[in-house]
């Protein structure tokens, strides 16, 4: 797998004024319209990286929400909504990605896109987000 393929997502791609708890959220009482567009850069390195985000749904916190995997730059963490879902472009292609939580307890997340056919095809990874990501990476370039 190419370097440039290789999906670390770190920071939690919700605004910081979405509501935290799970009665707001599953209520819809959000001060947010759906969709909500974000516009995200990085610096890793000398680099800058810019990313384009379309929120679709902003999912709810259950009862037992989970938490991300501490980041190694900052040691943070963050909520990990149920339900969540969101537009964006991986390896060139445009993908929806999106969260569940799972009878098991633990989160699965998807990336799904359309190939040449119009038929939907979708990774998942019960690791991280970042797992599901590397997972398309390979998967896309297959389709190529």
């Amino acid at each position: 797998m190419n370097q440039q393929d290789v999906y670390e997502f770190q920071e939690p791609l919700i605004p910081d004024n979405f509501c935290e708890t799970p009665i707001c959220a599953s209520t819809q009482d959000s001060p947010l319209s759906i969709p909500y567009s974000i516009a995200y850069s990085r610096i890793i390195g000398n680099r800058v990286f810019h990313q384009n985000y379309k929120i679709l749904k902003l999912g709810y916190y259950p009862g037992n929400t989970k938490l991300t995997k501490k980041t190694p730059s900052t040691s943070m963490q963050y909520k990990i909504p149920d339900k969540y879902k969101m537009e964006t472009r991986l390896s060139g292609f445009e993908v929806t990605c999106q969260t569940k939580y799972m009878s098991s307890g633990l989160v699965r997340y998807c990336v799904s896109m359309k190939d040449e056919n119009g038929q939907m095809q979708t990774v998942h990874s019960d690791k991280s987000a970042s797992d599901a990501g590397n997972l398309f990476s390979t998967v896309s370039s297959s389709c190529l």
